[in-house]
């Protein structure tokens, strides 16, 4: 009994002290209350927003004390914001807002507050130039890129493209995501020489059919068809046909008459005229020379 009654004053002065301690360290976190996890705000909110209102009692005195980019202030116990964010211009899109809690007697108090910024489709997908030119040879094979033309959008969104042309049977999308420009069908000069398209980027699928705020940008592209040497010369007159895939000018050939006894002076007379080529590709110019076989 001796022994528990020395030991009790100890056991009371121990409890005392925790008492005390957590006492103070009660009080000291009592000062100011943040509500726990990051606080979302979405940029373009407008000026003198609430982002979070901080628990005190009113003789509690509010001070920011860490304040990135210069983007919040004190309303009372409302830490607000300033201006509108704008999640691209921003360094970060997490910020971390220190707040101290103070009362005259009592331990001051850091609390932090993470505000995130959250993107919102804000910005068109743009083109880096208005009007693209590509030249393209005529005996490109099927499937084969002429181009890869993209667009940006700082909003970070996946675009969705879409070709127009008035002849779409020549080129195509790689798909709905990746703007390149493959050769649907074979292309031919002496059919098409130039085909306009024009290249649609949206930043929401199909967005005209939903709630959500979408931009569009529109590129146009002129594709100038190349001539390429691959067809022979053509004696004159000829009648042009197709053998498959192979565009040919049959000639039904020359035909002329002379007296093996008689001595004829100058050129030949021939029908139905006279012995005369043209370079079978329809816009080159090469020179044509001519020889007796047999």
């Amino acid at each position: 009994m001796e022994v528990k009654s020395k030991s009790k004053p100890v056991d009371v002065l121990l409890g005392c002290i925790v008492a005390v301690c957590f006492s103070a360290l009660c009080s000291a976190e009592r000062l100011c209350t943040v509500p726990p996890g990051p606080v979302s705000v979405p940029e373009n909110s407008t000026a003198d927003v609430q982002v979070v209102k901080i628990i005190s009692s009113s003789d509690v005195i509010l001070t920011v004390t860490v304040n990135p980019e210069d983007l919040f202030y004190l309303k009372g116990n409302l830490l607000m914001a300033k201006k509108g964010l704008d999640y691209e211009s921003l360094s970060t899109s997490a910020l971390v807002v220190w707040v101290q809690c103070s009362r005259s007697g009592s331990r001051s108090v850091n609390e932090s507050v993470e505000v995130l910024v959250e993107n919102v489709n804000d910005n068109p997908p743009n083109f880096a130039q208005n009007h693209y030119m590509l030249d393209v040879n005529e005996l490109i094979p099927v499937n084969s890129s002429v181009g890869l033309i993209e667009a940006t959008d700082v909003d970070s969104e996946p675009l969705f493209y879409r070709l127009e042309s008035a002849t779409d049977k020549y080129f195509r999308l790689e798909n709905i995501n990746t703007p390149k420009i493959l050769v649907k069908s074979l292309l031919d000069f002496d059919v098409v020489q130039k085909i306009s398209l024009v290249l649609h980027v949206q930043d929401t699928f199909n967005g005209s059919a939903s709630n959500e705020p979408f931009f569009t940008s529109v590129a146009t592209i002129t594709v100038h068809v190349k001539d390429v040497d691959n067809r022979p010369p053509w004696f004159q007159p000829c009648l042009r046909t197709n053998l498959g895939m192979a565009k040919l000018c049959v000639s039904s050939g020359y035909r002329g008459k002379v007296n093996l006894t008689e001595k004829e002076e100058g050129p030949l007379v021939l029908e139905p005229g006279p012995v005369f080529a043209k370079d079978g590709d329809k816009n080159r110019s090469e020179q044509i020379s001519y020889r007796i076989l047999r």
